[in-house]
């Protein structure tokens, strides 16, 4: 009973892992907007990026301030989507 139990939880935890990983796929993004979190008082604050792919699809992501260097609305940058479910990267603005 525990190795059948075992089996079926590890069959499930396969597949959702791979569900997961390989329904995203690399596309551009571009920024839309960014706005100013307190981080719930921790320091530093971040800054929450907006972004839309080409398909309409719109994703944010909270970095530091430092990650967005040089970043400005309408730049490209770097995200994965998986239908309407758009990640940005951690460091999401690229060099152009």
């Amino acid at each position: 009973m525990i190795v059948l139990t075992g089996l079926v939880v590890g069959v499930y935890w396969l597949k959702l892992d791979r569900e997961l990983s390989d329904d995203f796929v690399p596309v551009d993004a571009w920024i839309i907007g960014f706005s100013t979190t307190d981080n719930d008082g921790g320091l530093p604050p971040f800054i929450a990026v907006s972004a839309r792919s080409a398909t309409g699809a719109v994703g944010q992501r909270k970095v530091s301030p430092d990650r967005l260097r040089g970043c400005q609305i309408g730049d490209k940058i770097a995200a994965s989507q998986r239908g309407t479910d758009l990640k940005l990267s951690p460091s999401p603005c690229r060099e152009n």
